[in-house]
């Protein structure tokens, strides 16, 4: 059983944030929230979390005392919080400034307060030749990190998620997957907007290596891609079983950054299939939630 910390979540309120805090409970950590938002109560009732678990504050990244504040008597950092990347294209400014200075600032402050452990949640946008500007931005803080973390002492963790799915995801091409999970859960038809080979991050998998990165011993800061290998046609078929209406894909594959091949996709497949079940009754537990808040 690993000490009990105090664990600071940027971006606790976001749909990665939520299922991250509940892991990092169950494993017996103290969490502190910070968002620019309060919590979806819907969203909470889907990772069983009540409101005085977590120590909930309210504040922009940008707010240098308030990211002061929430970092006092910290052990440890997940930092999830950022301008997702179809926001990093319409708004690149404030990309920069949020997902650079503003992760920057964060990071600095973390090791000034003795932070021990600093979690990055990257992207394999990172990987993308040439990358988007929230890849870009995701790759520089990456770098920042190590930088931060051999100057200073403290530990890096480096986790590249790729398709993220589950409740609360519903932006970008990618989120599509998402949007299938919850038209599962309705009994209703639906079209996955890509196609092809990638790799998948179910939510609750993805929140549970995030919080076990905390129990990891020193190391570099090399990143982590803790994805699934999946064919998009195979979990539309998984879906359409679950959900008694056909569910279709329609467009190009996603860029896949690193490659995927037949035999990680047959390793993958039951446990896919499992998390997509596992998505759809937390969606089927969301619209549960939302009627009886």
């Amino acid at each position: 059983m690993e000490t009990p910390r105090q664990v600071l979540v940027t971006g606790g309120a976001g749909c990665l944030g939520l299922p991250v805090i509940r892991a990092l409970l169950d494993r017996g950590h103290r969490v502190r929230s910070l968002d620019t938002v309060l919590a979806d109560p819907s969203q909470c009732g889907v990772w069983k979390l009540s409101g005085d678990e977590v120590d909930w504050r309210i504040s922009d990244l940008r707010d240098r005392a308030a990211v002061r504040a929430a970092l006092s008597g910290c052990d440890a950092v997940v930092h999830a919080a950022a301008l997702d990347l179809p926001t990093s294209a319409e708004r690149p400014e404030d990309a920069v400034a949020v997902n650079g200075l503003a992760t920057i600032a964060l990071m600095e402050a973390a090791a000034e307060l003795g932070v021990g452990i600093f979690t990055l949640i990257s992207s394999a946008a990172a990987s993308c030749k040439p990358p988007s500007v929230y890849g870009s931005l995701k790759l520089l803080a990456e770098y920042v990190l190590e930088e931060t973390a051999q100057r200073t002492g403290m530990t890096a963790r480096v986790i590249r998620p790729f398709v993220i799915f589950g409740p609360g995801r519903h932006r970008g091409i990618s989120a599509g997957l998402s949007q299938a999970c919850a038209e599962a859960a309705q009994g209703r038809a639906s079209v996955i907007p890509f196609s092809g080979l990638s790799w998948f991050d179910p939510l609750d998998q993805l929140a549970n290596v995030i919080a076990e990165s905390l129990g990891a011993q020193q190391g570099d800061a090399s990143p982590v891609m803790p994805a699934l290998a999946g064919d998009t046609r195979a979990m539309a078929d998984a879906l359409s079983r679950l959900s008694g209406q056909k569910v279709t894909v329609q467009g190009p594959p996603l860029p896949a950054f690193r490659p995927v091949d037949a035999a990680a996709v047959a390793r993958d497949a039951l446990a896919l299939e499992r998390a997509l079940s596992r998505a759809v009754e937390n969606y089927r537990r969301s619209e549960i939630s939302v009627d009886t808040v």
